[in-house]
């Protein structure tokens, strides 16, 4: 499974550098696997070759910390933290986040590919 996140600063309209990003894999209550990374300088991280929420009841998180991000910036936030809650459909599947940000709200798009996903 692949995934790709791209987080945009929705006050200057440009990508996002240096946000926290969490991945996040559970089963039932319990998280079983944290990958913390932070944005490069085109506001993108990527998740390859994890083979994670296929089980029965495995879910996955994604964790974008707005607050601390404006915070570097000298600009208050209201909301501490985006998470966007899936349940990855299979292995090989791609998928693309995009997160816009800003203050006062937020937006998100994830879109899923079948099967293409890299094998390594």
């Amino acid at each position: 499974m692949d995934i790709s996140i791209e987080v945009i600063d929705g006050i200057h309209g440009q990508p996002a550098e240096g946000v926290a990003v969490s991945f996040v894999s559970h089963l039932d209550d319990t998280e079983i696997e944290r990958i913390d990374q932070r944005t490069d300088h085109l506001g993108r991280v990527k998740y390859s070759g994890r083979r994670v929420g296929m089980a029965d009841g495995k879910t996955c998180t994604i964790e974008i910390d707005a607050h601390i991000y404006f915070a570097t910036l000298g600009i208050d936030c209201c909301q501490r933290k985006v998470v966007v809650f899936f349940r990855p459909g299979g292995p090989d599947d791609v998928y693309d986040v995009r997160s816009l940000i800003a203050p006062s709200m937020q937006s998100i798009c994830c879109m899923r590919r079948p099967g293409r996903a890299s094998t390594q």
